[in-house]
This record gives structure tokens, sequence and C-alpha cells, in this order.
């Protein structure tokens, strides 16, 4: 007889098996350090933050950060005490085209340091923005992006672009490169509830992915 044709009870299928391995598996039977192991993990600073901090480390108090980001969705608690942070919407309410000059407003050289974090996929003519920011930083300012290098499809309003860190440095070519870097820590990991949609793209991609990192200083006048 056939596996296609074999009765009901005859064999277990996959999705029986399965569900028996999954039913075998819960906290309850993990032991309580494996389960403090899990939680500290949740709580520990992410490669992203670990890496901020450390590139903004040398800012006083006073300093003036500007973060690119998406309403609701800062960092400020990522930037020490005493650091100004002031968020700058990618794009406003109601517009389909994501802002290129968000940071058209701000005084050239009027900012110690420019930050990202998955925000430059989203600008439809990023090395606008790398000129924009390489404007208003400071001599000796800082700049850190850190973006996807592979992950779902998902338009805010548009998904335009993928990056590798020598894409990051092509692009932030103005800068002294202090950090370029693939990051795999977060493969596999769901987004955060409530923050984006953690289904699948319409291409039936998954929510795994790699990182990328990017960090630079704005050279000193000579």
């Amino acid at each position: 007889m056939s596996a296609v044709n074999a009765p009901i009870g005859g064999r277990i299928g996959l999705a029986q098996r399965l569900g028996r391995i999954a039913s075998g598996f819960s906290l309850d039977r993990l032991r309580p350090a494996a389960v403090h192991r899990v939680a500290a993990a949740d709580l520990a600073p992410s490669r992203t933050e670990t890496l901020l901090r450390r590139h903004l480390k040398g800012l006083g108090e006073g300093a003036v950060v500007i973060e690119i980001g998406h309403v609701g969705a800062g960092h400020a608690d990522w930037l020490a005490d005493g650091i100004a942070h002031r968020l700058v919407p990618v794009s406003d309410a109601g517009r389909s085209d994501p802002c290129t000059t968000c940071l058209a407003d701000l005084p050239a050289g009027s900012v110690d340091a420019v930050f990202s974090v998955d925000t430059i996929e989203y600008v439809r003519a990023p090395w606008r923005l790398a000129d924009d920011v390489a404007r208003v930083l400071k001599p000796g300012g800082v700049t850190f992006h850190t973006t996807v290098f592979t992950t779902r499809y998902q338009p805010q309003p548009e998904d335009f672009f993928r990056y590798t860190p020598e894409g990051l440095k092509s692009l932030f070519s103005a800068f002294d490169c202090l950090t370029a870097e693939f990051d795999a820590t977060e493969r596999r990991r769901a987004a955060p509830a409530g923050r984006r949609d953690a289904g699948a793209d319409i291409f039936g991609g998954s929510r795994e992915g790699w990182r990328v990192h990017y960090a630079g200083r704005k050279m000193l006048l000579r």
C-alpha cells in the first residue's frame, strides 16, 4: 500500500509528530538557571545599542544628538544623561514619498552626532541624506547607522534598499570609518510585539535577517 493510500491511523503524520515534540517542551521543564539565562538575554542591551553607546561615549553634557527615525519609535533612552536628543522623522504624516532632506532646516556644523536605527532603507535618495549628515555635523562629529542586510519586504510607505558594510562605507565615504560590520545576533529573532507586522511579507519571507552597522567620524578641519 502506498503512503498516499495508507489508512489514517497507519502512519503518524508530520504535523502529529511535530505536535508531540512541541508538547514535550515547556518553560516549566527548564531548569531555573536556564530560565534566568533566557530572561537575562531579553534584558541585555542589543549589539546595536552597545555599539551606539560606545561610539557616543565621548560626548559631554549638553551635546546635541539628532536621531533620524520614525515617530513614536525613538531611542533617547540609549543616550547618556545630559545629552540633548531630537528625533527627526524620516517622513511626515501624510507624505507618500519618504523625506530625503529631513535635516535641511539644521544649520551647518550645529550637531555633535547623527544616528538612525532601521531607517535609511526607507529613504528614496540616501546619498542626499548622507551629504546632509556631513553638512550638519561639527568637525569630529560622529554618525551611526544600523539597518538591514536581509529581511522581509516591509513598505512603510516604501522599502527601497538593503545594505552591506561596504555599501554603507561607500554611502558615507566623506567620513573616517570607525565601524562597518555584519551582525547576525538578531537572526531568527521576532520583532517586538506591537512594533511592526511580525508575519511574512508579500513574498512569503520570514522574519530572519542579518543587520549591518556603520559608524563614521567627520574629518577635522585642517
